[in-house]
Parts: C-alpha cells; sequence; structure tokens
C-alpha cells in the first residue's frame, strides 16, 4: 500500500486522490484540530494513517513524552485505519491504547538517520508484541549496498510470514521505495509532488504511479536498472519505465549509484535478489568487466561494457554505446573513409572508436591526460595526443568531432569546422556550449539525446528479445527523451 504524506489537512483532497491511503504527519500540523479531522474521517474513501512522530525519531512534535501520549490517545479515540508509533515508545501506553481501539491497526516503526545496522533481525525481533499490526524500518543509506541489504531482509521476513515494510532515506536508497514491494513490504510512502516530501529520498505520488508503475508491482515483477556513479540527472529510468510498460513487460527499472570498490559485493546482491539486466554509466564501463561471468566479443575488444543481461545465473556484458553513436552520425552520411576526431579516453571514447573503426573511419584521439589518449589510440593501431592537438586535426580537416569528455566545451571554438559534423554525447543538457558554437559556425550537430535513444534501442533487444517490436520502441524511445529535454 502506498501513503501519500501530508503535513496539513488541506491537502487532503489532493493526496487521496493520488495515492492508496493518507498519511496525516500531524506532528508538522501547525494545529490538531479534532473536529475537523473527525470530519474528514468520517467521509474518508481511503485509509488514513495518523503519525505523531518524536523529534528523536525524525519528527516535529515539540512537547515532552508525556504530552505526546495525551495527544496520542486522543487520536487514538477518531478511530483511524492505521496509526504509526516508534518502536521505543512506552508499551503499556500503547497496549492500553490497542486494547481500547482494537479496530486501530499499530505500525511500529524503526528510524535509524545515520546508518541502516546489519543486525536488523535483531532489532525486529525485539520490536515484536501480538498488539502491532506490523512493522516498519526506515534507515539511511550510506551506500546504495545499504539498500539491497534492506531488501533482502524484507525478502527473509516476508518468507516467513512477518508484516514488515523497510525502505532506505537518502538518494542512494530511494529504489527501496520503488523495488520494496517486490519482495514484500507491504507499505511505502509519497510525496504530493517534488516540493513536499516529508523524508529524505521521498519520491512523488504520480512518479510512482506513472514512471514506475507502483499499481502493477508483483513479486514475479523482474528488476533493471543502471549503476554508475551519479545517476540522479539520467534519463534511462524514463525511457526503459515507458518501453516496459507499453510493451507490457512486467519489469521495473531503477536508478543506483555506485562506486568501482563496491562493485564485488553489489554483484552478490544482484543475483541473490534476482535482478534481470543493467545500464552502466561512468565511471563503471570498464571496472565492471572482471565481475562478470562473461562478455561479449565485442565489449571485449572496446575494452567497455554498458548493457548486463543476467540469465541461468550467469551475468554478461555488451556494449551498445558504439553502434548508437554511430548510427546517430550515420543519420548525415556514412562515415566510411572520413576522419574521426575523439575528445576523451574513456568507455563511451573506446566504443565509438571501435565502431568508427569498423565501418570504415580512421580516428585521432585526444584527451586532457595524454598518455591515457595514446594507450587508447595504440589499442587501436590509430594516432593520439593531447586536446591541444585540436589545431592540427583542424587543418587536417576532420569530418567528425565527438566530445566524450565532460566539458561542454573542450576546445576553442576556432577549431570547430563548419563542413564537419560535431556530436555531444552527454544527453543534459540538450544544448551544450560545443553544440551551440557549432550551430553557429554552420556545422551539421548530434545530440547526445540521439546516442542515448539508440543504445536504449539496443539494449531492450539484448534483455527481451522477440518480446518486443524495434521499430515500434524507436519511436517510444525517442519521444519520451525528448519530452524530458
Amino acid at each position: 500500500m502506498l501513503f501519500c504524506s501530508i503535513k496539513n489537512i488541506e491537502d487532503f483532497g489532493k493526496a487521496s486522490a493520488l495515492a492508496f491511503g493518507v498519511e496525516l504527519r500531524l506532528d508538522l500540523f501547525e494545529t490538531i484540530d479534532l473536529g475537523k479531522i473527525k470530519a474528514l474521517l468520517q467521509n474518508r474513501q481511503e485509509p488514513v494513517l495518523f503519525t505523531v512522530r518524536k523529534s528523536s525519531q525524525g519528527g516535529g512534535f515539540l512537547g515532552s513524552e508525556s504530552e505526546r501520549e495525551k495527544t496520542i490517545e486522543k487520536l487514538f479515540a477518531l478511530e483511524p485505519d492505521f496509526f504509526d508509533l516508534e518502536y521505543d515508545m512506552d508499551q503499556t501506553c500503547i497496549q492500553k491504547m490497542s486494547s481500547s481501539h482494537k479496530n486501530v491497526k499499530i505500525i511500529c516503526s524503526y528510524h535509524n538517520f545515520e546508518k541502516t545496522p546489519h543486525n536488523l533481525p535483531e532489532i525486529l525481533a525485539s520490536m515484536q508484541k501480538p498488539f502491532f499490526y506490523g512493522y516498519k524500518f526506515s534507515c539511511l543509506a550510506n551506500s546504495s549496498l545499504d539498500g539491497m541489504r534492506m531488501l533482502l531482509f524484507i525478502r527473509k521476513c516476508t518468507s516467513e510470514g512477518k508484516r514488515v515494510s523497510g525502505m532506505c532515506m537518502g538518494e542512494k536508497g530511494q529504489f527501496t521505495r520503488v523495488l520494496g514491494k517486490v519482495y514484500g513490504s507491504f507499505m511505502t510512502y509519497a510525496s504530493m509532488d517534488a516540493k513536499s516530501s516529508l523524508a529524505p529520498g521521498q519520491l512523488p505520488a504520480h512518479e510512482m504511479f506513472e514512471v514506475y508503475q507502483y499499481k502493477n508491482i508483483t513479486a514475479s515483477t523482474c528488476i533493471y536498472g543502471l549503476i554508475g556513479g551519479s545517476t540522479a540527472a539520467s534519463l534511462s529510468h524514463f525511457i526503459h519505465n515507458r518501453v516496459m510498460k507499453a510493451f507490457d513487460l512486467h519489469s521495473i527499472y531503477v536508478k543506483i549509484d555506485l562506486v568501482p570498490e563496491e562493485l564485488g559485493e553489489f554483484f552478490s546482491l544482484a543475483k541473490d535478489l534476482g535482478v534481470r539486466g543493467l545500464s552502466v554509466t561512468m565511471p563503471l564501463k570498464e571496472s565492471v568487466i572482471s565481475f562478470l561471468d562473461e562478455i561479449d566479443m565485442e565489449a571485449k575488444k572496446i575494452g567497455a561494457v554498458n548493457t548486463i543481461s543476467f540469465q541461468n545465473g550467469k551475468s554478461k556484458g555488451f556494449n551498445t554505446d558504439g553502434k548508437g553513436a554511430l548510427d546517430a552520425i550515420e543519420e548525415h552520411g556514412l562515415i566510411r573513409g572520413k576522419k574521426v576526431v575523439i575528445l576523451g579516453a574513456g568507455g563511451a571514447a573506446k566504443a565509438i572508436a571501435y565502431v568508427a573503426l569498423q565501418r570504415g573511419a580512421s580516428v585521432t584521439i585526444l584527451n586532457r591526460s595524454v598518455g591515457k589518449a595514446l594507450t587508447l589510440a595504440s589499442q587501436f593501431g590509430q594516432r593520439g595526443g593531447g586536446l591541444e592537438q585540436i589545431e592540427e586535426e583542424y587543418k587536417l580537416k576532420y569530418d567528425v568531432l565527438v566530445n566524450c569528455t565532460p566539458n561542454p566545451l573542450p576546445i576553442s571554438p576556432e577549431y570547430i569546422l563548419s563542413s564537419a559534423v560535431i556530436m555531444e554525447t552527454k544527453n543534459v543538457p540538450k544544448e551544450t556550449e560545443l553544440l551551440i558554437d557549432a550551430k553557429k559556425k554552420g556545422a551539421k550537430v548530434v545530440y547526445g539525446y540521439e546516442m542515448l535513444s539508440r543504445q536504449a534501442v539496443l539494449q531492450e533487444e539484448i534483455w527481451f528479445k522477440e518480446k518486443i517490436v524495434k521499430s515500434e520502441i524507436s519511436e517510444l524511445i525517442f519521444s519520451e527523451v525528448l519530452s524530458h529535454l
């Protein structure tokens, strides 16, 4: 069940229309008007959850514990559907209210704003009492691994017949708010909109339902996702969830932040949780390879992976970056016999260089770190150098320039050729300084979203094969990407 959390009674109608239930964060109300709340409950159509959170558990109630207990007792008399009470509240007081109001389902909650403890089962055991309907855990994720451990905890509780809800706070735990339902988490929370979040990492209700299709998530929903160093700006969750919805693929796609040092534990947890497929972004495209069971021949030659498929307990890596980029470039003409200059020497640069060579182009790699440029260039038997070498390439009249660096303008605009095709691999922002200057010069431009869209189509083919129609998802993905730029 998804509750939309509100901090004033005026938002009740809107919140009711957005979710399955409404949580009244009464500790955040300016005033608690029992008469208005009673009238609201009498006319409700959705379940209502009361919360009067104390400050030590992240709440806004400013009175003493004795005053809070008296307030809670008065609110119990209104008979809400659910009442959230902290695990460390006086048990005698809770038992008394439970006995007097048997129709109110009491949720015993545990919050930790510093970490996700490793002893969650022991904490749950200490909380269990016969008068609690269920248990809620909300802990800060210091890494995405904390979120994955939370999901394993929920799955174990569900298998043991325990009614437990679990989620991790913060951006690194945000995916647990979506995926918890797959593993049996019986409730979660959302905000009315992006500006009214009442907990770190809480998603808007419309995003939970429209993007992640929360209503349709079940224990058999397949899990896909994006892993990378900073996934917040990525549009991948919009793209892939749109396809999964359109083709009724019973799958969900989330974003998971990781650093290279976490990959070993991540893959162990991912296999345990039954993850089916992953997109990979920087800085993991190269480091991820050593953790895979198999690597596609093309990805092996490139030395970078941006797509992973899990089948029969085995992980296999692929690379769709290069094909996606070159397909976009070749909308302006075939690349055979052309001179391509690539700025950058990371995973995307490797993939684009490899496919450009396969299609008959010559390639020059330029990078801020000359050593990395020379290493990559020698790997493919091509030329390399520092970014300052762009002056020489300009004089040689390159045909295609591809920016694979994070810098929106890595070269001086004077070295942009009006006769060339200029490509940006970043998709946000849509108009980078490089592309703006290229258009001023009259050059043809290729946007980052064009590469993103094409490589995403190829990823969907790897994951779902005959379940999708390529021509249909291509149109769908381009439409979805453009709607967010």
